[in-house]
Formats: C-alpha cells, structure tokens, sequence
C-alpha cells in the first residue's frame, strides 16, 4: 500500500508530492530521504488547522522538536519529534532566554535586545543559538526557520497565520507531526526586482549569502549589494528583522481581508 492510500489521498496528489521533493531545501538542515518529505505533504494535507501558539509552547517545554525543515513553491514545511509529556528531551526554555529569544524572533536585533538588556550582543547571540539547537534547529542565530518566526509571533498575541495546517503520523512507536503554512514571501511590502525578490526567497529557506551567490551564479559582493537594496526597501536592517517584517505584513494582509 502506498503513502497516498494510508492516507486515504487520491492520486492527483502525486503531483504535490514530486513539487515538494523537486523545490523542496534543506538549507542549514541535514536533508531527509526524500520518501519521508513526500510523507510529510500528504499527511499535511489529510490533517487539520494549526495551533502555532501551541507549537511554540511545546517547542520551548521540551515536547517537541524540529527535526527537518523544507519548501514547496508556495508552502514551508517542518517535521517535529514528539516526546512524553514528562520525558522532554531537553530542559525547557524559560525566563531571560525564552524572553530574549522571543523578542529576536519578532524582529528586534540582537544588538538592540542587547543594550536594552545590559548584556554583550555576543551574549545575546549565545543564547539565541543555545535556544534554537534546544529546539532542534542547526541555523545562525540570524536565520531560524521562518515557521518558528511565525510561531512565536502567534505566542505572542500577534494572530496566527491563515492557512497554517498540522498532520500527525506514528512512526516507530513515537508520535510526530508535520507543520506547514503559506509561504511568507509571496505577499511582499515593498517592490522588489526580480533579483532581490529571488534573494528573499532563498533568504526565507535560510540560505547563506554564499549559497545564494552560488546558486545565482554572481559574486557575493552583489548579492550583499543587493540584499542591502531589499533591507531599504522593506526598512529592516539584518535578516531576522526582514523574516520578522514579512510574518508581520501577511497577518495585516489577513486582517484586512477578513475585515
């Protein structure tokens, strides 16, 4: 029996699945097989509405745990590990370090938190990446999935996203879920060329400059003059600020079409 008919799918889905396999990145991520990507779109699918304020809270308890993020065309996807409610595999995330890390991951640079704080920035900095690892993730501190952005903005009475869905499978005994929602970057504040918002794009997988530079076949002296140009244009000044702004202009994007 095949994926799609544990899940109950029709075969058209197939289509889903390969788009998700052929854009789907691991940036930072060790990559996956690519049969349990296709897994995870399905599931998402067949599964129901997200609570991203919820994720957040389990992702900081200790009760779950990113263990792969990806990319479609037009969704961003992360698998979390689910452990029993009192064998977290990790100590929770609390107090000052859950403080600081929310506050990054709603846009406010490090530097500033830092001087609000009293603390060094490479403090700030420390913690932030202490907290992210805890929670599974192996990005820089600057560029956490933008699902998590997107859940702690939920966390913290900004509304969650439209769209997000939540699958849960069983896999060696251990229960796991698939979280996805739309892409961010689709909707964006400001007009971008064609080649920052391509840059965006890559930014939001959590791709380094020289990734990027790579991929697009340029040097990384233009790819940093170029993202320069979209900071200005979306009026941030590093990219967790940028992830922040996008999560932040598609929840006043839903607000004003449901008003």
């Amino acid at each position: 029996m095949t994926d799609f008919q544990e899940a109950g799918l029709s075969s058209p889905l197939e289509n889903v699945a390969e788009r998700a396999l052929v854009s789907g990145v691991s940036g930072p991520w060790i990559p996956v097989a690519e049969p349990v990507r296709s897994s995870a779109v399905l599931r998402d699918i067949a599964g129901q509405d997200a609570d991203l304020a919820r994720v957040w809270l389990d992702l900081c308890s200790g009760q779950k745990r990113l263990s792969d993020v990806f990319y479609t065309e037009d969704r961003c996807y992360a698998v979390l590990e689910c452990f029993p409610q009192l064998e977290p595999r990790v100590r929770p995330i609390e107090g000052r370090k859950l403080t600081i890390l929310g506050r990054v991951l709603m846009g406010h640079p490090q530097k500033a938190v830092a001087i609000e704080l009293g603390l060094a920035a490479s403090t700030v900095a420390a913690m932030v990446g202490g907290c992210l690892r805890s929670m599974g993730c192996t990005c820089r501190s600057s560029s956490p999935p933008i699902l998590l952005v997107m859940a702690a903005h939920a966390a913290n009475g900004r509304g969650g996203v439209s769209g997000a869905r939540l699958g849960v499978f069983v896999e060696g005994g251990r229960e796991g879920w698939v979280l996805s929602a739309p892409r961010p970057d689709l909707r964006l504040p400001s007009r971008l060329s064609k080649a920052e918002t391509a840059i965006l794009h890559r930014l939001v997988e959590g791709h380094s400059l020289a990734d990027i530079a790579h991929n697009r076949r340029t040097s990384r002296r233009t790819i940093a003059n170029q993202l320069a140009a979209l900071f200005r244009k979306v009026g941030v000044s590093g990219r967790a600020a940028l992830l922040g702004a996008l999560v932040v202009h598609a929840l006043e994007f839903e607000r004003a079409r449901l008003s």
